[in-house]
C-alpha cells in the first residue's frame, strides 16, 4: 500500500499495540498493589473481579486509605483510654 508509516501506524488496531496489563483482585493488599505498579511502572492497576471491572487502585489511593486507617486507630486508642484528665488536659479535681 502507499501508506506512510505514520498512516499505518494511525491505521493499527489497538489489539496489536497493547501490551497486557497486571491486574488485582478485591482481596489483594496495598503491599501487592504497590509492588504490581512498581513492577509496571503504572501510576494506578484495574481491579477486577469474576463480574469484571471494579475500578482502580492508585499510589495516592493507597496513602489516602494508609492515613485514614492511622487517624481511625488513634481517635479509637483516645476512646478507648481511660480518662486520667478533664476538658482540655485539666485534671480533674478529686472530691471526698
Amino acid at each position: 500500500s502507499g501508506a506512510s508509516p505514520r498512516e499505518r501506524r494511525a491505521l493499527l488496531p489497538a489489539r496489536e499495540a497493547m501490551r497486557p496489563t497486571p491486574t488485582l483482585s478485591p482481596g489483594d493488599d496495598a503491599a501487592k498493589a504497590v509492588r504490581v505498579m512498581g513492577e509496571g511502572a503504572l501510576p494506578f492497576v484495574p481491579v477486577v473481579s469474576e463480574e469484571g471491572l471494579v475500578g482502580t487502585v492508585s499510589r495516592e489511593d493507597i496513602a489516602r486509605a494508609m492515613r485514614l486507617r492511622a487517624l481511625e486507630q488513634e481517635e479509637r486508642r483516645q476512646r478507648e483510654r481511660p480518662a486520667k484528665h478533664g476538658w482540655f488536659g485539666r485534671r480533674r479535681e478529686q472530691h471526698p
